[in-house]
Protein backbone atom coordinates (compact mmCIF):
# COMPACT_ATOMS: atom_id res chain seq x y z
CA UNK A 1 0.00 0.00 0.00
CA UNK A 2 1.52 3.44 -0.95
CA UNK A 3 0.60 6.31 1.60
CA UNK A 4 1.90 9.41 0.04
CA UNK A 5 2.75 12.47 2.20
CA UNK A 6 -0.58 14.27 0.92
CA UNK A 7 -2.39 11.53 2.12
CA UNK A 8 -1.12 11.20 5.28
CA UNK A 9 -1.64 15.10 6.40
CA UNK A 10 -5.18 14.64 4.77
CA UNK A 11 -5.34 11.58 6.87
CA UNK A 12 -4.38 13.30 9.84
CA UNK A 13 -6.66 16.14 9.56
CA UNK A 14 -9.45 13.75 9.07
CA UNK A 15 -8.46 11.63 12.27
CA UNK A 16 -8.08 14.98 14.52
CA UNK A 17 -11.74 15.87 13.66
CA UNK A 18 -13.49 12.82 13.80
CA UNK A 19 -11.15 12.39 17.73
CA UNK A 20 -12.79 15.64 18.76
CA UNK A 21 -16.43 14.86 17.16
CA UNK A 22 -16.42 11.24 19.05
CA UNK A 23 -15.02 13.08 22.67
CA UNK A 24 -17.93 16.01 21.63
CA UNK A 25 -20.39 13.22 21.62
CA UNK A 26 -19.59 10.83 24.12
CA UNK A 27 -19.98 14.20 26.89
CA UNK A 28 -23.27 14.66 26.40
CA UNK A 29 -24.36 11.15 25.54
CA UNK A 30 -22.24 8.65 27.15
CA UNK A 31 -22.36 10.19 30.45
CA UNK A 32 -21.54 7.29 33.15
CA UNK A 33 -23.52 7.31 36.38
CA UNK A 34 -21.46 6.87 39.65
CA UNK A 35 -23.08 3.75 41.04
CA UNK A 36 -25.02 3.74 44.63
CA UNK A 37 -23.53 -0.03 45.59
CA UNK A 38 -20.59 0.28 47.81
CA UNK A 39 -18.29 -2.94 47.97
CA UNK A 40 -18.99 -3.93 44.43
CA UNK A 41 -17.75 -7.79 43.70
CA UNK A 42 -14.75 -7.73 41.22
CA UNK A 43 -15.90 -8.06 37.43
CA UNK A 44 -14.49 -11.06 35.65
CA UNK A 45 -14.24 -12.10 32.22
CA UNK A 46 -11.79 -13.20 29.50
CA UNK A 47 -9.95 -9.93 27.40
CA UNK A 48 -12.38 -8.98 24.88
CA UNK A 49 -15.15 -11.14 26.21
CA UNK A 50 -19.04 -9.18 25.85
CA UNK A 51 -21.94 -10.54 27.16
CA UNK A 52 -25.24 -9.45 25.11
CA UNK A 53 -27.96 -9.56 27.30
CA UNK A 54 -31.49 -9.91 24.18
CA UNK A 55 -34.13 -12.08 23.28
CA UNK A 56 -32.88 -15.28 21.47
CA UNK A 57 -35.41 -14.32 18.42
CA UNK A 58 -33.63 -11.02 18.13
CA UNK A 59 -30.39 -13.04 18.45
CA UNK A 60 -30.84 -15.38 15.44
CA UNK A 61 -32.47 -12.18 13.30
CA UNK A 62 -31.30 -9.28 11.50
CA UNK A 63 -29.58 -7.70 15.21
CA UNK A 64 -27.78 -10.40 15.91
CA UNK A 65 -26.21 -10.08 12.29
CA UNK A 66 -25.65 -6.42 12.17
CA UNK A 67 -24.53 -7.32 15.87
CA UNK A 68 -21.89 -9.84 14.50
CA UNK A 69 -21.14 -7.87 11.56
CA UNK A 70 -19.50 -4.78 13.86
CA UNK A 71 -18.60 -6.74 17.39
CA UNK A 72 -17.44 -10.20 16.00
CA UNK A 73 -15.71 -8.95 12.60
CA UNK A 74 -12.24 -10.35 12.08
CA UNK A 75 -9.82 -8.64 14.53
CA UNK A 76 -6.80 -7.07 12.15
CA UNK A 77 -3.44 -8.43 10.64
CA UNK A 78 -3.45 -11.89 11.85
CA UNK A 79 -3.08 -15.17 9.93
CA UNK A 80 -6.12 -17.09 11.22
CA UNK A 81 -9.57 -15.30 11.79
CA UNK A 82 -9.84 -14.34 14.89
CA UNK A 83 -12.82 -11.90 16.09
CA UNK A 84 -12.90 -8.78 17.87
CA UNK A 85 -14.76 -9.92 20.56
CA UNK A 86 -15.54 -13.14 22.36
CA UNK A 87 -19.85 -12.51 21.84
CA UNK A 88 -21.50 -14.33 24.80
CA UNK A 89 -25.61 -14.25 24.12
CA UNK A 90 -28.49 -14.65 27.02
CA UNK A 91 -31.73 -13.93 27.51
CA UNK A 92 -32.59 -11.24 30.06
CA UNK A 93 -34.29 -14.12 32.53
CA UNK A 94 -30.54 -15.43 32.76
CA UNK A 95 -29.31 -12.61 33.53
CA UNK A 96 -28.31 -12.92 36.91
CA UNK A 97 -25.53 -14.45 39.63
CA UNK A 98 -22.09 -14.31 37.42
CA UNK A 99 -23.33 -12.95 34.06
CA UNK A 100 -23.66 -9.65 36.09
CA UNK A 101 -20.11 -9.39 36.77
CA UNK A 102 -19.23 -9.77 33.59
CA UNK A 103 -16.87 -6.49 32.51
CA UNK A 104 -18.57 -5.86 29.58
CA UNK A 105 -22.49 -6.05 29.32
CA UNK A 106 -24.33 -4.37 26.56
CA UNK A 107 -28.70 -4.73 26.53
CA UNK A 108 -30.18 -4.98 23.31
CA UNK A 109 -33.71 -4.68 22.80
CA UNK A 110 -36.41 -2.42 20.54
CA UNK A 111 -39.08 -0.82 22.80
CA UNK A 112 -42.15 -2.00 21.43
CA UNK A 113 -42.59 -5.30 22.64
CA UNK A 114 -43.83 -6.55 26.77
CA UNK A 115 -41.26 -8.15 27.34
CA UNK A 116 -39.16 -8.42 31.05
CA UNK A 117 -35.90 -7.32 28.85
CA UNK A 118 -38.09 -4.20 27.43
CA UNK A 119 -39.51 -3.31 30.54
CA UNK A 120 -35.92 -3.38 31.94
CA UNK A 121 -34.53 -1.04 29.07
CA UNK A 122 -37.57 1.48 29.05
CA UNK A 123 -36.63 1.40 32.45
CA UNK A 124 -32.75 2.49 32.10
CA UNK A 125 -33.61 5.18 29.41
CA UNK A 126 -36.23 6.56 31.16
CA UNK A 127 -34.48 7.04 34.81
CA UNK A 128 -31.05 8.35 33.27
CA UNK A 129 -33.29 10.89 30.92
CA UNK A 130 -29.84 13.47 31.35
CA UNK A 131 -27.89 11.13 28.55
CA UNK A 132 -30.80 12.02 26.23
CA UNK A 133 -32.79 10.23 23.44
CA UNK A 134 -30.26 8.59 21.95
CA UNK A 135 -30.85 5.13 20.88
CA UNK A 136 -27.13 4.15 22.77
CA UNK A 137 -26.23 5.22 27.15
CA UNK A 138 -23.55 3.54 28.92
CA UNK A 139 -23.13 3.70 32.84
CA UNK A 140 -20.00 2.11 34.79
CA UNK A 141 -19.69 -0.24 37.64
CA UNK A 142 -23.40 -0.91 37.52
CA UNK A 143 -23.51 -4.25 39.23
CA UNK A 144 -19.37 -5.26 39.34
CA UNK A 145 -16.41 -3.05 39.25
CA UNK A 146 -14.40 -2.67 36.86
CA UNK A 147 -17.34 -2.87 34.64
CA UNK A 148 -19.14 -1.04 31.72
CA UNK A 149 -22.84 -1.42 31.38
CA UNK A 150 -23.94 -0.55 27.50
CA UNK A 151 -28.23 0.03 26.24
CA UNK A 152 -28.88 -0.33 22.92
CA UNK A 153 -32.52 0.66 21.73
CA UNK A 154 -34.83 1.89 19.32
CA UNK A 155 -38.77 1.62 18.59
CA UNK A 156 -38.43 -1.33 16.49
CA UNK A 157 -35.77 -4.00 15.56
CA UNK A 158 -35.41 -3.01 11.95
CA UNK A 159 -34.64 0.75 13.27
CA UNK A 160 -32.30 -0.34 15.83
CA UNK A 161 -30.11 -2.27 13.37
CA UNK A 162 -29.88 0.88 11.34
CA UNK A 163 -28.52 2.83 14.55
CA UNK A 164 -26.11 0.21 15.44
CA UNK A 165 -24.70 0.32 11.52
CA UNK A 166 -24.35 3.95 11.26
CA UNK A 167 -22.78 4.03 14.76
CA UNK A 168 -20.28 1.24 14.35
CA UNK A 169 -17.17 3.45 15.67
CA UNK A 170 -18.95 4.76 18.23
CA UNK A 171 -20.50 1.60 19.59
CA UNK A 172 -16.76 -0.05 19.42
CA UNK A 173 -15.49 2.84 21.56
CA UNK A 174 -17.84 2.18 24.66
CA UNK A 175 -17.64 -1.77 24.29
CA UNK A 176 -13.95 -1.43 24.53
CA UNK A 177 -13.19 0.68 26.95
CA UNK A 178 -13.06 -1.65 30.24
CA UNK A 179 -11.61 -4.56 27.51
CA UNK A 180 -8.48 -2.11 27.06
CA UNK A 181 -7.84 -1.83 30.77
CA UNK A 182 -8.36 -4.72 31.44
CA UNK A 183 -6.07 -5.66 28.36
CA UNK A 184 -3.55 -3.41 29.75
CA UNK A 185 -3.70 -4.71 33.52
CA UNK A 186 -2.84 -8.26 32.18
CA UNK A 187 0.15 -7.07 30.33
CA UNK A 188 1.10 -5.23 33.69
CA UNK A 189 0.66 -8.35 36.12
CA UNK A 190 4.59 -8.47 36.55
CA UNK A 191 4.56 -4.87 37.21
CA UNK A 192 7.01 -2.58 35.71
CA UNK A 193 10.88 -2.82 35.09
CA UNK A 194 11.47 0.81 36.14
CA UNK A 195 15.19 0.92 35.17
CA UNK A 196 14.26 -0.59 31.16
CA UNK A 197 11.53 2.39 31.24
CA UNK A 198 14.02 4.70 31.89
CA UNK A 199 16.98 3.59 29.07
CA UNK A 200 14.00 3.44 26.42
CA UNK A 201 13.45 7.29 27.57
CA UNK A 202 16.43 8.37 27.22
CA UNK A 203 17.71 6.69 23.86
CA UNK A 204 14.61 6.41 21.97
CA UNK A 205 12.50 9.15 23.20
CA UNK A 206 9.68 7.20 24.30
CA UNK A 207 7.92 7.33 28.07
CA UNK A 208 6.67 3.52 28.06
CA UNK A 209 5.77 0.93 30.25
CA UNK A 210 8.42 -2.09 30.01
CA UNK A 211 6.84 -5.31 31.92
CA UNK A 212 9.02 -7.12 35.25
CA UNK A 213 8.41 -10.02 32.62
CA UNK A 214 10.68 -9.15 29.49
CA UNK A 215 13.71 -9.79 29.36
CA UNK A 216 16.18 -6.97 27.14
CA UNK A 217 17.43 -9.23 24.29
CA UNK A 218 19.29 -6.30 22.31
CA UNK A 219 20.71 -2.42 22.87
CA UNK A 220 21.77 -0.84 20.00
CA UNK A 221 22.86 2.62 19.42
CA UNK A 222 19.07 3.58 18.81
CA UNK A 223 17.44 0.20 19.62
CA UNK A 224 15.72 -1.47 22.11
CA UNK A 225 14.81 -5.20 22.15
CA UNK A 226 12.45 -7.15 24.65
CA UNK A 227 11.14 -10.26 25.05
CA UNK A 228 8.53 -12.38 27.15
CA UNK A 229 8.60 -15.83 26.62
CA UNK A 230 5.68 -17.58 28.51
CA UNK A 231 4.67 -21.22 26.97
CA UNK A 232 6.03 -21.32 24.09
CA UNK A 233 4.37 -17.77 23.40
CA UNK A 234 7.06 -15.27 22.20
CA UNK A 235 5.75 -11.29 22.37
CA UNK A 236 8.65 -8.74 21.47
CA UNK A 237 8.91 -5.08 22.06
CA UNK A 238 11.05 -2.91 19.85
CA UNK A 239 11.64 0.34 20.20
CA UNK A 240 13.82 1.95 17.42
CA UNK A 241 14.97 5.83 16.30
CA UNK A 242 15.46 6.65 12.63
CA UNK A 243 16.94 9.84 11.13
CA UNK A 244 13.94 12.13 9.79
CA UNK A 245 13.62 11.69 5.68
CA UNK A 246 15.05 14.46 3.72
CA UNK A 247 12.32 13.91 1.05
CA UNK A 248 9.45 13.62 3.73
CA UNK A 249 7.83 16.91 2.22
CA UNK A 250 8.15 15.37 -1.14
CA UNK A 251 4.90 14.67 -3.02
CA UNK A 252 5.95 11.16 -3.66
CA UNK A 253 7.49 10.22 -0.50
CA UNK A 254 5.82 7.04 0.49
CA UNK A 255 5.24 7.02 4.56
CA UNK A 256 3.82 3.15 4.37
CA UNK A 257 7.20 2.23 2.89
CA UNK A 258 9.33 3.93 5.17
CA UNK A 259 7.92 2.09 8.19
CA UNK A 260 8.66 -1.18 6.12
CA UNK A 261 11.68 -0.86 5.46
CA UNK A 262 12.80 0.67 8.90
CA UNK A 263 11.09 -2.69 10.41
CA UNK A 264 12.95 -5.03 8.13
CA UNK A 265 15.99 -3.66 8.63
CA UNK A 266 16.36 -4.25 12.19
CA UNK A 267 14.97 -7.14 11.21
CA UNK A 268 17.84 -8.96 8.86
CA UNK A 269 20.39 -7.20 11.63
CA UNK A 270 18.93 -8.69 14.93
CA UNK A 271 16.79 -11.31 14.55
CA UNK A 272 17.66 -14.08 13.18
CA UNK A 273 16.58 -18.13 13.99
CA UNK A 274 19.28 -21.19 13.88
CA UNK A 275 18.96 -21.52 9.76
CA UNK A 276 21.98 -19.97 8.48
CA UNK A 277 20.59 -16.76 6.26
CA UNK A 278 17.37 -16.66 8.02
CA UNK A 279 16.21 -13.48 8.95
CA UNK A 280 13.02 -11.92 9.92
CA UNK A 281 11.14 -9.73 7.26
CA UNK A 282 7.50 -8.43 6.38
CA UNK A 283 5.42 -10.64 4.40
CA UNK A 284 4.47 -8.96 1.44
CA UNK A 285 1.71 -11.14 -0.30
CA UNK A 286 -0.72 -10.12 2.77
CA UNK A 287 -0.25 -6.29 2.75
CA UNK A 288 -0.31 -4.87 6.04
CA UNK A 289 -2.61 -2.37 6.85
CA UNK A 290 -1.80 1.66 7.63
CA UNK A 291 -3.84 4.14 9.11
CA UNK A 292 -3.23 7.25 11.38
CA UNK A 293 -3.91 6.99 15.01
CA UNK A 294 -3.63 8.99 17.89
CA UNK A 295 -1.58 8.43 20.71
CA UNK A 296 -1.28 10.91 23.81
CA UNK A 297 -2.38 13.69 21.68
CA UNK A 298 0.77 13.05 18.79
CA UNK A 299 -0.34 11.81 15.50
CA UNK A 300 1.04 8.52 14.33
CA UNK A 301 1.03 6.26 11.81
CA UNK A 302 -0.43 2.39 12.88
CA UNK A 303 0.76 -0.44 10.77
CA UNK A 304 -0.26 -4.04 11.29
CA UNK A 305 0.68 -7.21 9.17
CA UNK A 306 2.62 -10.56 9.02
CA UNK A 307 6.38 -11.01 9.62
CA UNK A 308 8.22 -14.38 9.11
CA UNK A 309 11.86 -15.65 8.75
CA UNK A 310 12.84 -16.66 5.68
CA UNK A 311 14.46 -19.98 5.13
CA UNK A 312 12.21 -21.00 8.01
CA UNK A 313 8.91 -21.95 9.21
CA UNK A 314 8.57 -18.81 12.11
CA UNK A 315 6.16 -16.09 11.83
CA UNK A 316 3.14 -14.25 13.13
CA UNK A 317 1.23 -10.80 13.48
CA UNK A 318 3.39 -7.47 14.42
CA UNK A 319 1.88 -3.72 15.42
CA UNK A 320 3.63 -1.25 14.65
CA UNK A 321 3.83 2.84 16.16
CA UNK A 322 5.34 5.21 13.71
CA UNK A 323 5.93 9.02 15.12
CA UNK A 324 7.42 11.36 12.23
CA UNK A 325 8.91 14.24 15.07
CA UNK A 326 10.37 16.50 12.34
CA UNK A 327 10.77 19.11 15.01
CA UNK A 328 13.73 17.15 16.29
CA UNK A 329 14.47 15.55 13.21
CA UNK A 330 13.24 11.91 13.90
CA UNK A 331 11.32 8.88 13.33
CA UNK A 332 10.85 6.79 16.54
CA UNK A 333 8.88 3.96 15.87
CA UNK A 334 7.34 1.40 18.64
CA UNK A 335 7.24 -2.28 17.12
CA UNK A 336 5.19 -5.22 18.87
CA UNK A 337 5.23 -8.85 17.76
CA UNK A 338 4.40 -12.25 18.53
CA UNK A 339 5.36 -16.00 18.21
CA UNK A 340 2.66 -18.23 19.10
CA UNK A 341 1.96 -21.50 16.82
CA UNK A 342 -0.36 -23.28 19.52
CA UNK A 343 -2.48 -20.14 20.76
CA UNK A 344 -4.82 -17.41 19.38
CA UNK A 345 -2.86 -14.14 18.68
CA UNK A 346 -5.70 -11.60 19.52
CA UNK A 347 -5.28 -11.91 23.05
CA UNK A 348 -1.22 -11.19 22.78
CA UNK A 349 -1.45 -8.81 19.94
CA UNK A 350 -4.07 -6.73 22.48
CA UNK A 351 -1.82 -6.97 25.25
CA UNK A 352 1.12 -5.61 23.77
CA UNK A 353 -1.31 -2.80 21.24
CA UNK A 354 -2.42 -1.17 24.78
CA UNK A 355 1.34 -1.13 26.53
CA UNK A 356 2.12 0.95 23.39
CA UNK A 357 -1.13 2.89 23.00
CA UNK A 358 -0.29 4.16 26.40
CA UNK A 359 3.06 4.96 26.07
CA UNK A 360 4.02 9.16 25.24
CA UNK A 361 6.10 9.93 22.54
CA UNK A 362 8.93 12.97 23.91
Amino acid sequence: MRLSFSNFVFSILFISVFLFSCSSSETGNDKTKKSAYKNLPKSSGQIDEVILVMDDAYWKGELGNVLREILAEDYPALPQSEPRFDLRQIPYKAFKDLFKRGSTIVFVSPTNCDSDLCRHTKAAFENYTKQGNDFLISFKDVYASPQKVVYLSAPDASGLASNILANDERILKAVSEIENQKALRSALASRENSSFAKAVSKKCFVDATIPKSYRKVIEADSLYWFRQDLEEAVSNLVFHVKQFPKNFDDADFDVAQFIIDARNEYGEAYVKSDTEGSFMTTETNFEPDFKPAVINVKTVIESRGLWYLTKDYMGGPFLNYAYFDKANDRVVLMDAWIYAPKYDKRPQIRRLEQLMQNANFL
